[in-house]
C-alpha cells in the first residue's frame, strides 16, 4: 500500500514532468525530459528509452550511462522486456534480474550489469514506438502499486506530448506544402507574363536584326543576367555567326566563324541541340578553350539552342562576367521556352525577307502568269 506522502510526492512528480513536456513542441527534449523526471521519481540509478527500428530496439536517449550507450542496437530476443511492452502496452517490471522466472538475464542490462527495472511504454497514435526504462544497479526493487499507477500517468502523458509534437510537425509540413505551391504558382504566373511578354515581342517585328535586339533584352529581362550573346548557325555549311552580344562583349559586324575555329566545348554544346551549362573550369577543360573563356571572363554559361523542326538555326548563351553564377532550373526553363518563340520567329522574318528580295520584274511575271 501506498503512502499519504508518497502519493502526494509522486503526484507531484508527475506534476513537473507534465510541465516539462507540455512547454517543448520538440520529441527530443520531450523524450530527455520524461526520462530525468521518471527515474528521479523512482529513485533509480539511471535510465534510457529504446525506440523500435527496422525490427530491432535501439537505445535513443540515457540518463546516466553516458553517451557512449546511445545506438546501442538489441535484436528482440535480446530486449524480451521492450518485447513486452510492445506487445502489451502497459508498464513491466522485473524486481530481480538474479531471480526473475519470467524474464531472461539478457541483453542490455546484463550487458551493463543492472539489476532491476520499470519499463514504460511510449505511445503514438495507439502504437508502442518506444520503451523508457529506469534502472537500478545493483540491489533488486520491489515496486508499489503507487509508482505503478505513477508510471501509467506518465505513460499517458508522454503520448499526449507526443501526439502534441505529431499534431504539430503535420500542421507545419501542410503550411510548408501550402507556401511552396503558393511560390510555385507565383512563379508559374511571373512565367506566363514573361512568355506572353515575349510573344508579343517577338511576333510583332518581322525584321531579324530588332528582333534579335528583343530577343536579347527579353532575356536579360527575364533571368536578371547581367550578359547574353545570340548567334545564328548554319548546320549545313557548319558556320557560326555572332549577331548580339551584351555586357561587354562585341559581336564582329558580319563575320561568321567556321566550326573548326570554335571551342571544343561550343561544339559539344551545339551538337547536343539542347540546354546545358557550359563549365570552362571543368578539369578536363581543352587548353584553347581556356584560353578564349578567360579573355571573355566565362567560367559558368547556360546555353540554350534556337531549334526549328529540330535543327539547330542559333543559340543563346548568357553569363554573369567573372563569375561561376548558379543557373535556376526555373531560369533555364524560361530562357527555354523564349528560346522556342525566338526559333519560330526568326524562321517568319527570314521568309520574310527573302520575300521581299524577290525584283518587282519577277514579281509582275509571276502575276501576268497567274491572270492568264
Amino acid at each position: 500500500m501506498t503512502s499519504l506522502a508518497e502519493r502526494t510526492r509522486l503526484s507531484q512528480a508527475l506534476n513537473d514532468i507534465d510541465m516539462q513536456i507540455h512547454s517543448t513542441l520538440s520529441m527530443q527534449e520531450i523524450l530527455q525530459a520524461a526520462l530525468v523526471g521518471f527515474i528521479a521519481a523512482l529513485h533509480a540509478d539511471v535510465g534510457d528509452i529504446k525506440i523500435k527500428e527496422d525490427g530491432t530496439w535501439v537505445v535513443r536517449y540515457e540518463e546516466g550511462f553516458g553517451v557512449d550507450v546511445v545506438g546501442t542496437r538489441l535484436a528482440p530476443e535480446q530486449a524480451p522486456v521492450a518485447e513486452w511492452v510492445a506487445n502489451t502496452g502497459e508498464p513491466v517490471t522485473v524486481e530481480d534480474y538474479h531471480t526473475s522466472s519470467r524474464i531472461e538475464y539478457v541483453g542490455f542490462p546484463q550487458m551493463h550489469g543492472l539489476r532491476a527495472t520499470m519499463a514504460v511504454p511510449l505511445i503514438i497514435r495507439s502504437e508502442v514506438v518506444g520503451v523508457l526504462f529506469a534502472w537500478m544497479r545493483t540491489a533488486p526493487r520491489s515496486f508499489s502499486t503507487g509508482e505503478l499507477d505513477f508510471a501509467r500517468r506518465v505513460a499517458a502523458s508522454v503520448a499526449l506530448a507526443l501526439e502534441n509534437h505529431r499534431l504539430f510537425l503535420a500542421e507545419q509540413q501542410a503550411r510548408t506544402h501550402a507556401e511552396e505551391a503558393e511560390a510555385r504558382l507565383g512563379q508559374e504566373l511571373k512565367r506566363t507574363s514573361i512568355l506572353l511578354k515575349a510573344s508579343e515581342e517577338l511576333a510583332s517585328t518581322t525584321d531579324s536584326g530588332e528582333l534579335l535586339r528583343r530577343l536579347a533584352d527579353i532575356v536579360l529581362e527575364a533571368t536578371g543576367i547581367d550578359r547574353v550573346f545570340i548567334n545564328l548557325i548554319d548546320i549545313s555549311n557548319r558556320v557560326l555567326t555572332p549577331k548580339i552580344a551584351t555586357g561587354g562583349l562585341v559581336a564582329p559586324e558580319g563575320a561568321s566563324v567556321p566550326f573548326e575555329k570554335l571551342s571544343q566545348t561550343a561544339l559539344e554544346a551545339i551538337d547536343g541541340r539542347r540546354p546545358a551549362i557550359l563549365d570552362y573550369e571543368r578539369p578536363d577543360v581543352p587548353e584553347s578553350d581556356a584560353r578564349i573563356s578567360a579573355a571573355n571572363r566565362a567560367r559558368l554559361v547556360l546555353f540554350v539552342p534556337l531549334l526549328y523542326s529540330e535543327e539547330i538555326i542559333g543559340h543563346i548563351s548568357l553569363d554573369q562576367p567573372g563569375e561561376r553564377y548558379d543557373f535556376t532550373p526555373e531560369q533555364v526553363r524560361t530562357v527555354a521556352s523564349i528560346a522556342a518563340q525566338a526559333a519560330v520567329a526568326l524562321h517568319n522574318a527570314s521568309l520574310y525577307e527573302r520575300e521581299g528580295s524577290i525584283p518587282n520584274s519577277d514579281i509582275d511575271l509571276i502575276g501576268g502568269l497567274l491572270l492568264q
